[in-house]
């Protein structure tokens, strides 16, 4: 189970390095190619998709992702087309209704086309979701990744060839749309050929509950992470898009986790439903450790270097974005823990229980944001995040705790003298003065004397290494 678990790991990286990379050539080349307002028309379009797919897809693939690892081979097939027939009821009508709804509000041809693109990015990029969610509980992550590596390079060239024939943002949306509509049909032919026994076996009534849940969880993880623009919308614009700075980079900080718990959940459903509870603890103490000692010395370095990543990657106009990172990255990390253990009570069963925790993190952060800015200026809303957070990872290993047992390991205790010399050795760098490409030499040599650190204190145990091993494919 552990090899199989790594290579898992190894090919859902993969997957995701490919889909950020293609994600990013996307926006850059496209985004030279539009005129602002075609660009704007194109990022509206993705962004209401990105929040309105979870709903659509009626949180069926991570309820796949849980539920099919434990229901037994006979039903898996039962499980996709159920969940396919029902988010095709939901995405169609949603998506008719959307377009009817553009057609009475916007009279520019643009606009509209842009929603009737939208319409079917929410048909197709919903399937896409489920059919991920069936892959992930199948713990196929070598398909995905075969899938996606086609389906996403297709999203990146027929927009570009599109948009070089003048269909603008029209053009960019149907990258997306044939993107989707590849993924399936790959994925389909695969799931057909190895799962065609036919059968009309019930479905769990709970496996509903936990999709709604988790659709919903996806809506209050959005709200969580973009509320701080929203309310900066309202006071100033200009602070939303310097603020909007800080979200992106702990975006960064959170794919690691979400990486992670992609993998993390049918293994642990698997196990917790087998009610083998000490391997299930000893991956979950096993993540939470690395996570913690990878993710640290990145959000030191991010902060440090701050103002030279900010002019390296924008320009001298967004350099006052660097007051938010101080409490945002360190925000992200604390959710990237937090994660780690809302996955896990997921995977254990307690749906409900986690959808709280991250609704009242979300109500929470919103509530302390506004009497925050008021009293501290736009960098409060950066104070209520991270509070929150804190709050939250504190109730959250409580309620763990109680359900699960100890999930932290107490090696981490041991690393906290060579955090602080990194810490050091980062700050010392960054008072020198070198340029971004000899600061982040040093910091590479920094960052083994912290590896070399944390071995001499004993954080590493045999399964860390082991694991790493596997990971790299070294013997």
């Amino acid at each position: 189970m552990k090899e199989k678990m790594v290579s898992d790991l190894r090919y859902y990286f993969l997957d995701i390095v490919l889909i950020s990379i293609i994600g990013y050539l996307f926006y850059i080349i496209i985004g030279k190619m539009l005129t602002p307002l075609q660009y704007g028309v194109m990022m509206t379009s993705v962004g209401l998709f990105t929040v309105l797919s979870p709903l659509t897809s009626i949180g069926f693939n991570e309820a796949l992702a849980r539920f099919l690892p434990i229901v037994g081979k006979n039903k898996i097939r039962t499980y996709i087309v159920y969940s396919l027939k029902k988010v095709i009821i939901v995405s169609v009508l949603f998506s008719f209704i959307l377009t009817i709804v553009s057609f009475y509000v916007y009279s520019d041809p643009e606009i509209i086309q842009a929603f009737v693109l939208l319409a079917l990015m929410i048909v197709f990029g919903s399937l896409t979701l489920v059919l991920k969610g069936v892959l992930q509980g199948l713990k196929k992550f070598l398909t995905m990744f075969i899938a996606d590596s086609g389906s996403q390079i297709f999203r990146l060239i027929i927009p570009i060839m599109l948009v070089s024939y003048g269909f603008g943002a029209t053009g960019a949306l149907a990258g997306w749309v044939i993107g989707f509509i590849i993924f399936i049909l790959a994925t389909g032919v695969y799931l057909n050929k190895h799962f065609n026994v036919k059968n009309t076996l019930p479905v769990k009534k709970e496996f509903y509950a936990f999709g709604i849940s988790a659709a919903f969880f996806s809506s209050a993880m959005w709200l969580l992470i973009q509320s701080g623009i929203l309310i900066f919308s309202i006071f100033d614009m200009n602070q939303a898009g310097l603020f909007g700075v800080s979200i992106i980079f702990g975006q960064v900080i959170l794919s690691i986790p979400l990486i992670v718990t992609g993998v993390l959940l049918p293994y642990l459903s698997q196990l917790f439903a087998r009610n083998k509870i000490n391997r299930a603890r000893k991956i979950i103490q096993i993540s939470l450790k690395n996570i913690a000692l990878f993710l640290l010395p990145l959000c030191i370095f991010i902060i440090i270097f701050s103002k030279q990543l900010i002019l390296k990657i924008y320009n001298l106009s967004y350099i006052d974005a660097n007051i938010f990172f101080p409490f945002m990255i360190p925000a992200f990390m604390l959710l990237s823990i937090n994660l780690i253990l809302l996955t896990s009570l997921y995977a254990y069963g307690k749906h409900v229980l986690r959808l709280i925790y991250i609704s009242v993190a979300s109500f929470m952060t919103i509530i302390l944001s506004i009497p925050f800015y008021y009293a501290f200026g736009p960098v409060g809303i950066s104070y209520s995040y991270f509070l929150s957070q804190i709050i939250i990872l504190i109730f959250l290993s409580i309620g763990s705790y109680k359900i699960m047992g100890q999930l932290f390991s107490k090696k981490l205790i041991n690393s906290i003298p060579a955090m602080i010399i990194f810490a050091l050795l980062i700050y010392l760098i960054s008072n020198y003065g070198f340029n971004l490409l000899y600061s982040i030499l040093f910091v590479l040599v920094s960052s083994v004397v912290y590896v070399f650190l944390l071995k001499f204190l004993k954080v590493f145990e045999k399964h860390d290494s082991d694991l790493a091993r596997l990971f790299l494919k070294l013997k």
